[in-house]
């Protein structure tokens, strides 16, 4: 789960040889060479590391499982990713709190808390 943010970002961005001409309209999807590429390239950083691809992380769970995430990416819209829908509730909860703690700290501010008495 925690490794879903890395393995979306790196499958929504285009393989070199794509990546030389100008970006597309907005709404275009995973491309399977763009999901191959990252995939492949995770395989080719754990077999250069000596990690085996099975081997669980606490951060960001095995190469295999991220491997086959990458690959479940493919013909998916690049602007409507899972990723897109976990940072939006991040930043609304992240608002929030500021929200919150910000009125806490007006009402003690109002209400006198912290002043020497």
């Amino acid at each position: 789960a925690g490794d879903k943010p890395d393995v979306e970002a790196t499958a929504a961005a285009p393989p070199p040889s794509e990546g030389v001409h100008p970006p597309g309209p907005a709404g275009g999807t995973v491309t399977p060479l763009a999901a191959a590429a990252m995939s492949g390239a995770l395989g080719s950083v754990a077999r250069l590391n000596h990690i085996p691809r099975h081997r669980k992380s606490w951060r960001h769970g095995s190469i295999a499982v991220r491997q086959e995430r990458l690959m479940q990416l493919a013909g998916r819209p690049v602007d409507a990713l899972p990723i897109d829908r976990t940072v939006r509730r991040i930043k609304r909860v992240t608002l929030g709190l500021a929200l919150v703690m910000s009125a806490a700290m007006m009402w003690g501010a109002w209400a006198g808390w912290g002043t020497a008495g």
